[in-house]
């Protein structure tokens, strides 16, 4: 009896073990021949001329485990109100795809389907596939579609990935355990994220400056503008300047920024896309307020001299003031006053003030400058007789020389 019940539990400690192995491998199977978690998407649409159309196809691994791909194809709806009665054809971009020796060589347009049809190239054996990337994805490749004409204007692609037989399935195929498996698409993990623009949107500016005064900056003859222009528009537009009249030139860009000179400027703005153009145009003023600035410290003209200095009085009214100014390169002087007031305790003394301002070209006015000549009198006057050169002895009866000696 005992060595039945031992049998027995041998036996059932055998049967454990073995389910225990069997689920182990299950579990390990299901792990390891798990669909890997992944987005297929539509991305970094641009129109690159009026006529064409590019986009990215990715594909990117969300799970734990690598993802070997094994094959991919898809089928894009597009919006066939973009045609404008011209021919479409597809292209794959040179070198755009990161797949290796799994690049798509073939894509079809169909037009009686409005469908974007990539085909799948033979997969590899197992082992031998690419390894998608976690982040940020590998592009399958960029398409180009191009049109004879040029494409409907503010009507968007809306591309769009197809799931069903007809037109044509997106379908993503991963090697698992070493076969070839079929993964579950749909709009959960297959997706446009293309901006899907209007195509073809002629420039319209929705900001455009008013005309704009400002006064030259200190010591200069211009100045610096700086104000915002912008315009809307698909594909974005670009802008160029061009200026005329007290400023010239022109360059990419807006001109914002620019150094304006003096007077008026005609700045026009042009932004231009595949579409079409637009302008905007106005007015930059720039006026001098800028006063002349005198060169001379005050009273450096100023002059002391006694009045028998002929030579030092003639130098010195001679002087004048100089000015610069910002604008204008030779100030106009201006003798505003010159007034000589006598010394009533000397006959000889006298002080004479003379008073200069500047003007420029625009009408700004210095402040004023004296000039101050003093002239003195303090030398007494020198005999030039000698003592007693002068001394007379007279008859009485000698009227003539005692008038000669009294004159």
């Amino acid at each position: 009896m005992k060595i039945r019940i031992h049998n027995q539990m041998k036996n059932i400690t055998k049967n454990f073990l073995r389910i225990t192995f069997l689920l182990l491998a299950i579990f390990t199977f299901f792990q390891t021949n798990a669909q890997n978690p992944f987005n297929f998407t539509i991305k970094n649409d641009a129109q690159t001329s009026n006529k064409v159309l590019e986009f990215d196809l990715y594909l990117q691994d969300l799970g734990s485990t690598p993802f070997e791909l094994a094959a991919v194809q898809a089928g894009i709806t597009v919006n066939p109100a973009i045609y404008n009665g011209g021919t479409i054809t597809m292209s794959i971009v040179p070198s755009s795809s990161e797949l290796g020796v799994q690049a798509p060589t073939n894509v079809i347009w169909s037009l009686s389907q409005n469908t974007i049809k990539l085909t799948p190239v033979t997969p590899p054996a197992p082992g031998n596939g690419i390894i998608l990337s976690t982040s940020p994805g590998t592009r399958i490749c960029r398409l180009r579609m191009t049109n004879t004409n040029a494409f409907t204007a503010n009507v968007p692609a809306n591309l769009t990935f197809n799931f069903t037989t007809s037109p044509y399935p997106t379908k993503v195929f991963q090697f698992i355990g070493g076969s070839n498996t079929q993964l579950t698409t749909d709009f959960s993990n297959t997706f446009s994220l293309a901006d899907n623009n209007p195509l073809n949107v002629t420039p319209v500016f929705t900001t455009c400056p008013s005309d704009i005064s400002v006064n030259t900056a200190s010591g200069m003859c211009s100045n610096t503008v700086s104000y915002t222009a912008t315009a809307s528009g698909y594909p974005t537009p670009t802008y160029t300047y061009k200026l005329g009249g007290a400023t010239t030139g022109s360059g990419s860009g807006t001109g914002s920024g620019l150094a304006f000179n003096k007077g008026i400027t005609y700045d026009t703005i042009t932004a231009t896309n595949y579409a079409g153009t637009a302008t905007c145009i106005f007015t930059v003023t720039v006026s001098d307020n800028e006063a002349p600035v005198i060169t001379n410290s005050a009273g450096n003209l100023d002059a002391n001299l006694q009045c028998s200095d002929a030579t030092g009085i003639a130098d010195a009214l001679a002087l004048a003031p100089t000015a610069t100014d910002n604008c204008t390169a030779t100030p106009t002087i201006h003798l505003v006053s010159d007034v000589n007031t006598p010394d009533v305790s000397c006959a000889n003394a006298y002080v004479r003030v003379r008073t200069w301002n500047f003007t420029d070209g625009n009408g700004n006015t210095s402040t004023n400058f004296v000039q101050t000549i003093t002239v003195i009198d303090n030398t007494a006057p020198v005999l030039v007789n000698t003592a007693g050169d002068l001394d007379a002895n007279l008859q009485c009866s000698d009227a003539t020389g005692i008038a000669d000696a009294l004159a």
